[in-house]
């Protein structure tokens, strides 16, 4: 009806607003990311999290993903949302993708394979996501 016509049009010019103000790069699940956001707790007044990509969903201004990374032996999972205006930075240090749109699977996994170094350098891509290859004895 017309309402969810309203909606949808103020989701999308939001969505746009963010858009400028922030470049929210292309990533799938599977690709390594690091998140800067507004944290009034830091000293630096920010916070950024290392990690992959194990979720994506996209639904307009509610989109989210979940970041998973492993931090002193403990899996540790971010969700963020995609057009939050806390986010201060979203930089893609791997595009890579799998077989599967969800990667729950890596938290019934060693912690080798969901662990992403906080100094990873960016990976520079053509905006192809690379396939991941898989390791020997790894679900795909």
């Amino acid at each position: 009806g017309k309402n969810t016509d309203l909606l949808n049009f103020l989701n999308q010019s939001d969505i746009e607003k963010r858009r400028r103000s922030i470049e929210i790069p292309f990533f799938t699940a599977g690709s390594y990311l690091a998140v800067t956001r507004a944290d009034p707790h830091s000293p630096s007044g920010t916070s950024k999290f290392v990690g992959i990509c194990i979720a994506r969903r996209n639904k307009g201004l509610g989109s989210t993903f979940i970041l998973r990374n492993v931090l002193n032996g403990m899996g540790v999972e971010m969700m963020y949302e995609l057009y939050s205006p806390a986010i201060r930075e979203i930089q893609v240090l791997k595009l890579e993708r799998r077989r599967r749109a969800k990667l729950y699977y890596l938290r019934d996994k060693p912690a080798k394979y969901s662990t992403v170094s906080e100094k990873m350098q960016p990976v520079p891509n053509d905006g192809v996501p690379s396939v991941y290859k898989r390791k020997k004895g790894e679900p795909s």
